[in-house]
């Protein structure tokens, strides 16, 4: 367009040109990919941003979204992701659209499968003939392949050093503490069913299993069951005054049960790298070692 500005006595004149861009139809999203949404579901927000109308669909039944339907603006959606119930990982689309200007946009959730878990850790049913489910990682550890925390047998806190001075049931004449939550660290840390597991326990563990030393992220041994599922036990060493001592190349991991010929000592898993061997031994009470959680 142009303006023009005239003064006719004086013959004066003046043109202002008015330049107005097109209107470019716009749909923007700030979040097109949603990723690892937990498996117990979350709730989780995206911004649109539009100079248009829009209207929302969801293409699975476990999304809901609100608002379903937006005018020109800034919006924020909330986006409620149900819990996966199911052994595979899911995937939903939130499609976003103006049929006026032919505008689309997607958003894509994505959703972690389903893992068995007891009051949220995870466990292994290696198909023993117990059917004794065995957790996945070590009381402590955020992963399989970390070695977690180390306890004094009976007890069920950390310490800065382990010995016999400060051990709490060292020379104490003491039954099975498997469920006990003043002794086992497994139920009093993890709560529900978990526990520690006896002495037989790591006995059928040992018999029922096919045992390879391999490295995951350190060394340890992969157990594979009866069923071809598999756990990994890390060869977490010992704790004994204030140091740690063969971590990657033994293995400790407390029982429930106690010596009954020595007040002093308690049954553990015992492995060593350098012979593959494995099997169930005695250990001093206080010293420091790994705890594997185990359930019905």
């Amino acid at each position: 367009a142009v303006i023009r500005i005239v003064n006719s006595e004086y013959e004066i004149e003046e043109e202002i040109l008015v330049v107005q861009s097109e209107f470019v139809p716009e749909l923007k999203v700030n979040r097109k990919n949603i990723r690892n949404v937990s498996l117990k579901g979350s709730t989780e927000e995206i911004e649109i941003e539009s100079n248009v109308s829009w209207e929302a669909l969801v293409d699975v039944d476990w999304i809901e979204i609100s608002p379903k339907s937006g005018v020109s603006g800034v919006c924020t959606m909330t986006i409620v992701v149900g819990e996966n119930v199911l052994e595979e990982s899911r995937e939903g689309i939130i499609t976003l659209k103006n049929e006026e200007y032919s505008l689309t946009m997607y958003v894509k959730i994505q959703q972690n499968k389903w893992v068995p878990n007891i009051n949220g850790y995870e466990y292994v049913d290696l198909g023993l003939p117990s059917g004794l489910k065995w957790a996945t990682c070590n009381v402590g550890a955020s992963s399989p392949e970390k070695y977690g925390d180390y306890y004094a047998w009976g007890e069920i806190e950390i310490k800065s050093e382990y010995t016999k001075d400060n051990s709490k049931t060292y020379d104490k004449s003491m039954s099975d503490i498997s469920g006990n939550a003043a002794y086992d660290v497994a139920r009093a840390k993890w709560g529900g069913s978990w526990r520690l597991p006896t002495k037989e326990e790591f006995s059928e563990l040992i018999k029922q299993c096919r045992w390879q030393w391999t490295i995951q992220n350190g060394t340890g041994y992969k157990v594979t069951g009866p069923n071809g599922n598999s756990i990994f036990l890390p060869a977490t060493g010992f704790s004994n005054g204030s140091s740690i001592y063969m971590g990657g190349e033994v293995g400790y991991y407390w029982s429930s049960t106690p010596d009954e010929s020595d007040d002093g000592s308690a049954y553990v898993l015992y492995f060593k790298s350098s012979k593959h061997e494995v099997e169930v031994d005695w250990c001093g009470r206080y010293y420091g070692q790994s705890v594997r959680p185990v359930s019905e």
